[in-house]
């Protein structure tokens, strides 16, 4: 059984594989243990070039290197903003035991496929300041989990979180680094490839 307290987190890029090796340190905070990056044989928008076979080579090249410890951790694997799916909604004031229906019925008439189709979750975006109750809802087609799994699975990884790439970003934004709306001059990029 994985490790709780250590993560592995992988993001597959389109010219390489980052790799880094977490672990959860007093108050909540992380520190960081090992990292890698696996640079792919070719580019995945390469025309005429198999993407699949070319990830499968570099997860076969990480796991050579870092494989018995990459069993022993937990697994965190990131999904490209657009692979999945991401819409923002505004909800009539609600009790908080009503957001949940609420969003469910906003999630079914937002992603645009239906439901039992697709893995989604939210997430409540509210201001102790203001009545507004604003949600992201975030969608990916359970046949594009799958394909994912699949690949990994190839290479012996299975992972045990996925998140979408932009989400991970805020959430290290506003949780790592405790960003809010009060803090001044920072700008991130993820300009990718």
């Amino acid at each position: 059984m994985p490790s709780s307290g250590v993560c592995w987190g992988l993001d597959i890029g389109a010219s390489e594989i980052k790799a880094i090796k977490l672990e959860r340190a007093d108050h909540g905070s992380a520190q960081i243990l090992d990292f890698a990056v696996v640079p792919h044989k070719r580019v995945l928008t390469t025309p005429g070039v198999d993407p699949h076979e070319i990830v499968r080579l570099s997860l076969t090249s990480l796991m050579q290197s870092y494989g018995d410890d990459l069993r022993k951790s937990q697994v965190a694997i990131s999904v490209a903003g657009h692979q999945a799916f991401a819409r923002f909604a505004k909800l009539p004031p609600v009790e908080a035991k009503g957001v949940e229906n609420l969003v469910r019925f906003e999630a079914v008439q937002q992603i645009p496929f239906p439901i039992e189709e697709v893995e989604w979750d939210y997430q409540v975006f509210a201001s102790d300041d203001s009545p507004d109750v604003e949600v992201g809802i975030f969608a990916i087609t359970k046949e594009r989990i799958s394909e994912l799994l699949h690949v990994y699975g190839e290479a012996g990884l299975n992972p045990t979180h996925i998140t979408l790439s932009p989400v991970a970003a805020f959430n290290a934004m506003a949780y790592d680094l405790e960003f809010t709306e009060q803090t001044e001059g920072t700008v991130i990029l993820d300009i990718g490839a």
